[in-house]
């Protein structure tokens, strides 16, 4: 890739801040840097950003003039244990290691390794496929970061969404970035107005972390329905359809009885995975009666679904994972084309969630109700729910 050694219109344009997602991509396809702001973590602050692929002696002199001058390299897993770029264990604290790797310098095109153009190369040579453990030398004057496998939908982090950025570019998908430092307290980072207003002032443009959140979330398929089979239980024949969460690489299952396909207040069921409730009838919850209890209903009824989800790390008492089931929830429904539907007491997912992704729900029936209610009293013959 060609080089320049002088800051053209490449780098700064007319001022306009940028603010949405697609438009933060095309103007990092083109070769300028995006400034980013971590509105997940604050204390994070903002930072520049582009495609490592695109490094120039001009981008790198920006980088280094507007921010801390720690110039940061952000790479997938692979590609780190591809360069053989192991984390820094943490000082004073045993076992544990940082998302930073040993720093490193291109073994050759290069002098000192400190200069705009010497940086510029050895991030070039990171980004490059063709790498290898053996064209690098360590210490140097970059520094790796290793990002977590999804990117900001594992780690809402500057680091992962400058190699996100770089690849929904379509560029390679290693990343660099800088924090910026406040102009009016330089001890500190610059917050999100000092950002907005850098980026207006340099014409670059401007993306939240949460921005590029939803972004991915909403554009990029989730759910895949993956295969399908029978399964008999102690309620009747039930067809069992098994789906991949492609984002999470959860694994979900939907058991439909009949043929609720585009028909009126399907009843169905939201039920998050409880392994000692599921499998071994804990007495410390009422999971396995609330799954009894739907699937008799649908039985009843002759159509209906159960959704169990198997949200990645997540137990029910989790309000924050809420958002995830909803999101999952909705979209199996969608592959199942149930648009109507009736919630079943007991559900992970409530009726005016769903209504907000678009299916019409409703609240389960009075039925449901009392058979949770003689669940738990079965339950709470011990004396042991929690």
């Amino acid at each position: 890739m060609g080089d320049s050694s002088t800051e053209s219109e490449s780098t700064v344009r007319s001022p306009q801040c940028v603010t949405s997602a697609t438009n933060a991509m095309d103007e990092c396809a083109s070769g300028r840097p995006v400034v980013l702001f971590n509105d997940a973590d604050p204390d994070d602050g903002g930072a520049l950003a582009f495609a490592a692929c695109q490094a120039t002696t001009a981008l790198v002199a920006f980088t280094v003039r507007h921010t801390s001058g720690y110039v940061c390299v952000p790479m997938t897993g692979s590609d780190c244990d591809r360069l053989d770029l192991p984390p820094i264990p943490v000082t004073g604290q045993s076992g544990r290691t940082s998302a930073y790797t040993v720093t490193v310098d291109a073994k050759a095109g290069i002098t000192t390794g400190i200069s705009a153009v010497d940086r510029a190369h050895t991030i070039r040579r990171l980004a490059d496929p063709r790498s290898a453990a053996g064209d690098f030398t360590r210490p140097g004057h970059i520094v790796p970061v290793r990002v977590a496998d999804r990117g900001v939908l594992d780690h809402a982090g500057l680091a992962e969404a400058a190699v996100d950025l770089a690849r929904l570019a379509g560029l390679a998908s290693v990343g660099v970035f800088g924090q910026i430092v406040s102009v009016n307290d330089p001890g500190a980072l610059a917050g999100r107005e000092e950002l907005q207003m850098f980026a207006d002032a340099n014409g670059l443009a401007y993306l939240t972390v949460s921005d590029l959140v939803a972004h991915r979330r909403t554009t990029e398929r989730r759910v895949r329905r993956i295969d399908e089979g029978r399964v008999s239980t102690s309620h009747g024949n039930f067809r069992a359809v098994h789906f991949l969460d492609e984002l999470s690489g959860g694994q979900h299952l939907a058991l439909v009885r009949g043929e609720p396909e585009d028909g009126e207040d399907v009843p169905i069921l939201l039920h998050q995975e409880c392994l000692l409730g599921d499998v071994f009838s804990s007495l410390r919850c009422d999971c396995a009666a609330q799954l009894d209890i739907a699937l008799a209903s649908i039985a009843a009824t002759g159509q209906g679904a159960v959704v169990y989800l198997r949200i990645p790390g997540a137990h029910r008492t989790e309000p924050h994972r809420h958002d995830e089931r909803v999101e999952v929830g909705s979209l199996i429904l969608a592959d199942l084309r149930i648009r109507s539907a009736r919630v079943l007491p007991a559900s992970v997912v409530t009726a005016e969630a769903l209504r907000a992704r678009g299916v019409r729900a409703c609240d389960g029936s009075a039925t449901g109700r009392r058979g949770r209610r003689r669940a738990r009293e079965v339950v709470a013959v011990d004396g042991s729910v929690a």
